[in-house]
């Protein structure tokens, strides 16, 4: 499910973003989440109306995700995260002209390395 959330990301960022631009695929980790971006350079998403791009058949009128497609890839994003216990978020990027879309991993889906102390 998580191979088909991040390929349906990526074809997104790739239909929608300018023409020739990067596609960035960001990791941080944040309040004991881990978060995982795909960033666009394309022109966003209305304000205010970013979470409807995860409707069913659903297509934002005045963004770049008006045109083109079924409605339906984020909204498959959306049914295996949260089939997963993930959530998925969709914002402007703050800092450049783009889309964001993100899966959030919650603290009790990240895998730890467990350290011990050898004996000596």
């Amino acid at each position: 499910l998580l191979h088909h959330c991040l390929l349906n990301l990526l074809d997104n960022a790739g239909r929608y973003g300018a023409p020739g631009s990067a596609i960035t695929i960001e990791g941080r980790h944040r309040f004991g989440e881990l978060r995982l971006a795909v960033l666009d350079h394309g022109p966003g998403l209305p304000p205010g109306r970013e979470a409807q791009v995860f409707e069913t058949f659903r297509r934002l009128e005045g963004s770049d995700r008006a045109v083109g497609g079924t409605g339906l890839g984020l909204a498959i994003v959306k049914a295996f995260a949260e089939a997963m216990g993930m959530g998925v978020e969709a914002a402007n990027r703050p800092d450049e002209v783009g889309a964001a879309f993100t899966l959030v991993f919650p603290p009790h889906l990240i895998v730890r390395e467990l350290r011990t102390e050898s004996a000596t």
